[in-house]
């Protein structure tokens, strides 16, 4: 669970390793969609048993204040297909959820991004 006491709102990741076979899409498919229903109760389970507080600035806002933003944001190991992904996307937005996707294309194309900032690469 991730808190932005600025914004007042927090949201969720969550961390699916590697089986192993990185051309296996469709573990970390399934595992996406199992995740999808469990959100309203990750968030529950974590908002009972852990309260955090903001007092920088003179204020206190606690981590109880603050309302979910609705993202969603998976790493994932293995890669997910553009069509896996498109059904998940469908499969969360009808969770009133906007789901962000962190796997191995994201990285390569964030280090490119970096590299071409720093002209490292053409």
């Amino acid at each position: 669970m991730y808190l932005d006491f600025d914004a007042k709102v927090d949201y969720v990741g969550f961390l699916i390793s590697s089986s192993g076979d990185p051309t296996d899409s469709e573990s970390t498919f399934q595992i996406c969609k199992l995740l999808s229903d469990y959100i309203q109760d990750t968030l529950d389970l974590v908002r009972k048993r852990t309260k955090a507080m903001d007092l920088s600035f003179g204020r206190r806002v606690l981590s109880t204040d603050l309302a979910f933003s609705g993202r969603v944001f998976i790493y994932h190991e293995d890669s997910l297909s553009l069509e896996q992904r498109a059904e998940l996307t469908k499969i969360y937005r009808d969770q009133n959820c906007s789901v962000e996707f962190r796997g191995p294309d994201y990285l390569a194309i964030k280090l490119v991004g970096w590299a071409q900032e720093h002209r490292l690469a053409k």
